[in-house]
C-alpha cells in the first residue's frame, strides 16, 4: 500500500469514527441524558453545542482539514446553540418553546445558510464575500451530504438483507448486536462519516455539476407555469383565494423553487451560466415574474393577519413573504440592466446575509414573536376589532410563554373594569385542562325569539314539507347559531339557508335529507346531513362545496338558483342489492 493509499484510508477511518461518535451522542442525549442533566437549558445548550457541531464538522472537513474545520464548527454550534439557549427564557418551561418549532426553525436557517460562510471564510481571506466560493461551497455540502445520506441508507439495507439471509441457517450474532442500544446509533454515524470521507475523495466526480444542470431543465417549465397561474390568477378570484396560510406556504415554496432555479442557471460566474437561449430567456422571465408572485403570497398573509392580528406563526410567514418579495423585487430589477446576471448574484449575496441577521434576531429579544403577538392581540381587543371568543386566549396562556402571561394579566385587570364577557371566557380558560376543553364553550340557550326567527327565513322543501318550532328547537345551540347567521344571507340568487327532507331510506325510521347554509363572504355552502326522528331534528357529517363544486359536483351557483326556484327531486340513487339465499346485502 501506497503512502497516499494509507493516508486515504487513515482519513476514512478517522471520519468513521467521528461518525460513530456523533451516533452515540445522539444515543446519550436520548436515552441517557435525562439522568445526568437537571437543568433543561443547561441540557437544550449541550445537545445544540454537541450535536450542531458534528454536523458542522463533517459538513466542512474535506476542504478545510481536521484543525481550521473543528475550530469553525465549534464556533458556529456555540454562536448558535447559545441563541437558542437564550431564547428559552422567554418561556418558564421549555414544553411550549419546542411546540412552536419557529426557533428550531432559526436554528437551522443559522446552520444551513452559515455552514458555507464559514468554510468559505476560512479557505482563504475574503472567502466569506467571494460568490463563486460560496457558491462552490454550498452545493458541494448539499450534495456530499445528500449522497453520504444515500450510502447510509443502503448500508443499512445490506445489514438488514445479511442479517435475513444469516437467519435462513440459524446464525442470529448480527441481530443480537444490533439490539445492543447504541449500536444502531453508532453504525448510522459510522456509515454517514465514511460516505463523506469517500464522498470528498471523490468531489472531481460526485459534484453538484448534475444536481445544477437538471435544476437548469425544470426552469422553463416552471417559467410556463408560473405565466399561467398568473394570467388565470384575476379571474379565479382573488378575495376568495387569498387570505389563507396554505395558499401563502404554496405561493412562497413555488417563489423559493423559482430562486433556486435561476440561481443554479447562472451557476458561480459567467463562465459557467447557462448559455442557452431557453434557459437565459426562461430565467430572465421568471426574474420578471417573480414580484407578482412573491406580493401574492405577502397579500395572503396579510390578508390572515388583518383579519385575525399577529401571531408566531404568522410573523414568521410574513417575514418569510416579505425576504422573498426583496428576493423577487431585486431580481427584476436586476433583469432590466445590461450586467444582470452578475448583479443577482450579488443579490444573492446580500439577501443570504440578511436571512442570518434575521434568524439570529428571530432568537433575541430583538424579534421576540410571542410579545408581538401578545400586543397585537390586546390592542385588537382593545380597539374592538376582534371578539372574546376570537382571542388568542389559549395560546397566551399554553404557547406564548412569559409575554402571554403578561398579557392576560393585563386581559384580567380588562375584565375587572366590567367586561363581563372577557371575565367569563377568562374564568373558563383557567378551569380548561386542554385546549379542547376551553374551546367547547358552555351552549347558550336559545330563545324562543331566534327560533322564531329562523323558521321565518328558513326554506322547506320539497313543497308542502314543513318543520315545526318544537322540532328545530331540537337543534344544538351552535348550530342553530349558524343557521341564525346564515338564514339572514339570503338574496335574489337563492335561501340562506334551506333544508330538503325526505324518506329517502325507507329501512329506517323517520325522514332523511340535508341543510343548506351560505357562509359569510364567499361563494361556499355547508351542507349538512340530516335526519327527524320521534319529532326531533339531527344533524350528521359535514360537507363543503366551494365555487368550482368539485366536492359535489355542481356548481354553487346553480344550487342556488335550484333552491330559488323550487327546483328539488328527490329520487333513487340506482344501486342495486345483492340477494343469497333470502339474505340481502348492499355493499
Amino acid at each position: 500500500m501506497t503512502q497516499t493509499e494509507t493516508q486515504t484510508a487513515l482519513q476514512r477511518l478517522a471520519l468513521a469514527l467521528v461518525g460513530a461518535m456523533a451516533g452515540l451522542a445522539a444515543w446519550f442525549f436520548g436515552e441517557m441524558a435525562d439522568t445526568m442533566f437537571h437543568n433543561p437549558r443547561l441540557f437544550l445548550l449541550s445537545v445544540s453545542f454537541v450535536m450542531g457541531g458534528f454536523a458542522l464538522f463533517l459538513g466542512i472537513v474535506g476542504p478545510l482539514g481536521w484543525t481550521r474545520a473543528l475550530a469553525g464548527a465549534m464556533g458556529l454550534a456555540a454562536l448558535v446553540s447559545g441563541l437558542l439557549t437564550w431564547a428559552t427564557f422567554r418561556f418558564d418551561t421549555l414544553e411550549p418553546f419546542f411546540d412552536s418549532g419557529l426557533p428550531i426553525a432559526a436554528m437551522g436557517l443559522l446552520l444551513v445558510i452559515g455552514t458555507p460562510f464559514v468554510s468559505a471564510g476560512l479557505q482563504r481571506r475574503g472567502g466569506v464575500l467571494d460568490y463563486p466560493l460560496l457558491f462552490d461551497t454550498a452545493w458541494a455540502i448539499l450534495v456530499r451530504y445528500m449522497a453520504a445520506w444515500l450510502f447510509t441508507g443502503v448500508a443499512w439495507a445490506l445489514v438488514f438483507l445479511s442479517n435475513a439471509l444469516l437467519e435462513i441457517v440459524g446464525v442470529t450474532v448480527i441481530e443480537d448486536v444490533l439490539e445492543i442500544d447504541p449500536v444502531p446509533f453508532a453504525l448510522t454515524g459510522l456509515f454517514l462519516g465514511l460516505a463523506i470521507a469517500i464522498m470528498h475523495e471523490l468531489r472531481a466526480y460526485v459534484s453538484p455539476f448534475l444536481v445544477l444542470r437538471l435544476f437548469r431543465v425544470i426552469l422553463p417549465v416552471l417559467t410556463l407555469v408560473v405565466a399561467v397561474f398568473l394570467v388565470a390568477l384575476p379571474l379565479r378570484g382573488l378575495f376568495g383565494l387569498f387570505g389563507d396560510l396554505s395558499v401563502a406556504a404554496t405561493l412562497m415554496a413555488v417563489t423559493i423553487a423559482a430562486i433556486t432555479l435561476v440561481t443554479s442557471a447562472l451557476d458561480r460566474g459567467p463562465e459557467d451560466e447557462a448559455q442557452a437561449a431557453a434557459m437565459r430567456w426562461g430565467a430572465r422571465i421568471m426574474c420578471l415574474m417573480l414580484p407578482f408572485l412573491a406580493a401574492a403570497a405577502a397579500w395572503a398573509v396579510w390578508l390572515r393577519v388583518a383579519a385575525y392580528g399577529w401571531t408566531p406563526e404568522r410573523l414568521a410567514a410574513g417575514l418569510s413573504a416579505g425576504l422573498l418579495l426583496g428576493y423577487a423585487v431585486l431580481y427584476a430589477l436586476s433583469v432590466l440592466t445590461p450586467d444582470w446576471a452578475a448583479r443577482i448574484r450579488k443579490v444573492n449575496l446580500a439577501m443570504a446575509l440578511v436571512v442570518l441577521a434575521l434568524a439570529a434576531l428571530w432568537l433575541t429579544p430583538v424579534i421576540q414573536a410571542e410579545a408581538i403577538s401578545t400586543r397585537s392581540q390586546l390592542a385588537r381587543y382593545e380597539a374592538g376589532e376582534v371578539a372574546v371568543e376570537d382571542l388568542a386566549l389559549w395560546e397566551m396562556k399554553d404557547d406564548w410563554g412569559r409575554a402571554g402571561m403578561a398579557g392576560l394579566t393585563r386581559l384580567r385587570d380588562m375584565a375587572a373594569a366590567g367586561d363581563d364577557a372577557l371575565a367569563a371566557a377568562l374564568d373558563r380558560l383557567d378551569s380548561a385542562t386542554s385546549r379542547y376543553a376551553f374551546e367547547q364553550a358552555p351552549e347558550t340557550p336559545t330563545t324562543e325569539a331566534e327560533i322564531a326567527d329562523v323558521l321565518a327565513l328558513l326554506a322547506v322543501y320539497p313543497e308542502g314539507q314543513e318543520i315545526s318550532r318544537t322540532e328545530l328547537a331540537t337543534l344544538s345551540p351552535d348550530v342553530l347559531d349558524q343557521l341564525a347567521k346564515s338564514c339572514t344571507l339570503g338574496d335574489a340568487e337563492g335561501p340562506g339557508c334551506a333544508v330538503v327532507l325526505a324518506d329517502l331510506d325507507p329501512y329506517r325510521e323517520g325522514e332523511e335529507g340535508i341543510l343548506l347554509q351560505r357562509t359569510q363572504g364567499q361563494r361556499r355552502l355547508i351542507v349538512t346531513g340530516l335526519s327527524r326522528v320521534d319529532g326531533a331534528l339531527r344533524t350528521g357529517r359535514d360537507l363543503y362545496a366551494d365555487v368550482t363544486g368539485v366536492q359535489l359536483g355542481v356548481q354553487v351557483d346553480q344550487m342556488l338558483k335550484s333552491l330559488a326556484a323550487g327546483d328539488i327531486v328527490i329520487q333513487p340513487s340506482g344501486r342495486q342489492m345483492i340477494t343469497l339465499g333470502g339474505t340481502s346485502v348492499i355493499p
